[in-house]
């Protein structure tokens, strides 16, 4: 992103969260080394069924040069592993930070090598921080039973726990598993777009 400044534009569409939409466009950035110079909530276009996300890059060097490019669809994958001092930033903006770099099977509890990535910046993040004590908090999407989803997401946030314990060497006093199944929501449940979102890993502080 040479000599531009890159801005993350959010907008009120239906019932989806703002914050939400942030914390996707962060990981975005994120795993891209794109820096974000900027951040607002677009009010002006509420309801508008494209402007779910944009981004807005400005060039510094002339201000004709502006270009939004707007995505309604949801991000890879591969595209959301969020970096320690990324992490931090959101934790003390907003004493949380959601992570979509955490993956499981469906219906296992069992964290999969890809998300190596995601533990090793967690890791990284408490460890630059020893005093920081958190909450990893497991969501599910609403597909399954009310009992079955909270248990599950107890026991994905216990692996992932576990495995900051065992693999970075943290101390379990400063780890709290909780399951919060699908009693939070970030989007609506209506298609895998917003089930897609609601099926993360929180990171709260305490």
């Amino acid at each position: 992103m040479n000599r531009a400044a890159l801005y993350a534009r959010v907008s009120h569409v239906g019932d989806q969260d703002p914050q939400a939409q942030l914390d996707a466009l962060r990981s975005f950035a994120a795993a891209r080394e794109w820096s974000i110079a900027g951040e607002y909530v677009d009010r002006a276009s509420a309801g508008h069924p494209t402007a779910r996300t944009a981004w807005r890059q400005l060039r510094a060097d002339c201000l004709a040069g502006l270009l939004d490019v707007v995505e309604d669809k949801p991000m890879e994958a591969k595209m959301v592993t969020v970096d320690a001092a990324t992490m931090a930033k959101d934790i003390a903006a907003a004493g949380r930070v959601a992570l979509y770099g955490l993956y499981f099977d469906t219906d296992k509890a069992d964290l999969k090598q890809e998300s190596a990535p995601s533990l090793a910046e967690i890791g990284k993040l408490l460890k630059g921080q020893p005093d920081l004590k958190v909450y990893i908090v497991g969501h599910t999407d609403n597909v399954g039973v009310f009992d079955y989803n909270m248990s599950l997401s107890q026991r994905r946030a216990k692996s992932v726990v576990d495995q900051l314990i065992q693999s970075y060497g943290i101390s379990p006093d400063r780890l709290k598993p909780v399951g919060a199944g699908l009693i939070a929501p970030v989007a609506a449940n209506d298609d895998e777009a917003g089930r897609s979102k609601n099926r993360r890993v929180e990171i709260v502080k305490e």
